[in-house]
Parts: C-alpha cells; structure tokens; sequence
C-alpha cells in the first residue's frame, strides 16, 4: 500500500487493473496493455457449422455505427433457445470473432451464471463482483459492500472507455432481466451478449432464438 499526503491507496504490480476505493471515490489505474488485462474468454467451439444466420443476427447489432466505434445507444443482445442448443458455443463464437474483426480492442470478458442449474443464483451483488475479477481486478481491491463494487464497474469500464477500449461483456446463462438489469452497464461503449433459456422480456435487448439444427448439421456441430 502506498500513503502520500495522508491518502491510502493500493498499488498492485503486474499487468492487472487496480481499483482504489476510499469513501466515494474510486480511482483505476490501467495497466499498460489494457487490452491483455480483460480478454477473459473460455476457448470457442473446435468447431461450429450449420449457425451462419443465428450468428449474423447476434453479432450484427455489435457494429461500430461511427470512426470512433460509438453504437446507437445501449445495446444488449440475447440469443435464446433450450438447455443443449448451443447457446453458449454461438455467443462464445460471436464474441471470439468480433475481437478478432477488432471491434471491441478491450477485448472480452465472460461471466458465467448457471442461472438454470442446481444452487443459488447469483444476484445483482455476486454478478457485479465477478466482473470486476473478469476485468482484471485482483480479489483484495473489490469493495465489500454492493454500492462500491457497482461504483466500481463503472469506474473501470469508464476508464477504458476513455481509454479507447470498447469491451464486449458476455453473460451467460441469465435467469431472468431481474438478474442483470441493474448490472447492465449504460454506456454504450460496452455492449452486453446474454445468453438465456427464454426471451427476456423485461429486457430493451435484440433477441437471437437458437432452433435445434437438423440431425446432419448436428453431427458436424
């Protein structure tokens, strides 16, 4: 920790963000590569056929409307279907192949739910924590109270927005819009791919349903 002028501050070396937080304030200091600090996507799909469509429906909303990559507002895009459709193999493939087109050079991070599976569901607070580990900030500098941490997701995405990074955040395996509504970040420098069981209704979002594919095209899948 470093102490200058009678203000405390946590400092940590490597190549990860870090997120001080001291009463209201919050301060981020990127790392050099800011990109490198939030590419936190699982591997995608070995290999994926029989989607073209569904995936050029998801990803399309995601195009850069502007020189300096600004879209037309928030966006937030669902791709739906049953348990076994593949929902999270396209959302995952989506976001692979926009980093890679260089529309979002923040890169991407994943966050993963299990909104349907046996548990508790995460809330609003253990959603917004596991973010700011997605986007590279160490586990001693998140806030312990919910205000702070969603203070804090701001603060990071802002700041690599100013920064000129646009990040793809992917959340999958949503549960309901309540889940995540208040997650949602709302800037639009920072879209957001769901993945759901049904259509989200409570959610202003692009829907992308996933069929089950003919049985030729799902033996190759």
């Amino acid at each position: 920790m470093r102490r200058s002028g009678g203000n405390a501050a946590h400092v940590f070396p490597g190549g990860t963000l870090s997120v001080v937080v001291q009463g209201r304030n919050i301060t981020v200091r990127l790392p050099r590569d800011a990109a490198d600090a939030v590419r936190g996507l699982p591997a995608g799909p070995a290999v994926f056929t029989g989607r073209d469509g569904e995936l050029a429906h998801a990803a399309y909303v995601f195009a850069p409307l502007t020189p300096d990559g600004s879209l037309n507002g928030r966006v937030v895009s669902v791709v739906t279907g049953a348990t076994g459709v593949g929902k999270s193999a396209l959302a995952l493939k989506v976001a692979h192949d926009l980093v890679a087109a260089g529309w979002f050079t923040g890169g991407a991070v994943f966050v993963a739910l299990h909104g349907h599976g046996a548990g508790d569901h995460p809330g609003p607070d253990a959603i917004t924590a596991r973010l700011l580990g997605s986007l590279g900030v160490p586990d001693e500098a998140i806030p312990a109270d919910a205000p702070a941490r969603t203070a804090a997701v701001r603060a990071v995405l802002t700041a690599l927005a100013d920064a000129g990074h646009r990040v793809l955040i992917v959340l999958d395996d949503v549960s309901s819009g309540d889940q995540v509504g208040s997650v949602l970040p709302g800037s639009e420098a920072h879209p957001v791919l769901l993945t759901a069981r049904h259509t989200l209704t409570d959610l202003d979002a692009h829907t992308t349903e996933l069929h089950p594919l003919p049985e030729p095209a799902a033996e190759r899948r």
